[in-house]
């Protein structure tokens, strides 16, 4: 393997992380304005993306990036939920998608040196965001 390669294929996980995460966003917008067929199709990108994860030999990120999403659904679900449904139960849920996207960094700069999967919120100030 060259050194472009091996570079190439240590920025990869990262990419589709990054894609993941978009697309992530998509499933929640498609959930919130209860469009069926949107949510079904981010649903089967979501699943490829995963796959293609999976086939860098990272399965770990691919399950990271599954619970993630959840956790993201269920968040949103929450909040968008009657409040006497969702007070007790929302603090809860956003520290589950804190730490489901935490997971997903850990894991990426756990086998890289590069950034955050979804940037480097600290360098520019910004506490929190990630």
């Amino acid at each position: 393997m060259t050194v472009v390669n091996a570079v190439a294929a240590d920025e990869r996980p990262a990419e589709l992380i990054n894609a993941h995460r978009a697309e992530q966003a998509a499933y929640r917008s498609a959930l919130a304005a209860e469009n069926a067929a949107q949510a079904a199709a981010c649903t089967q990108r979501l699943g490829q993306i995963a796959q293609a994860v999976r086939t860098t030999g990272r399965a770990d990120l691919a399950t990271a990036l599954a619970e993630e999403t959840n956790a993201g659904a269920v968040l949103l679900t929450l909040l968008t939920a009657a409040d006497e449904v969702s007070r007790d139960q929302l603090p809860a849920a956003l520290t589950r998608f804190q730490a489901s996207n935490d997971a997903v960094d850990t894991r990426l700069n756990g086998s890289t040196k590069g950034e955050r999967a979804n940037g480097d919120c600290q360098s520019n100030g910004v506490t929190g965001c990630c």
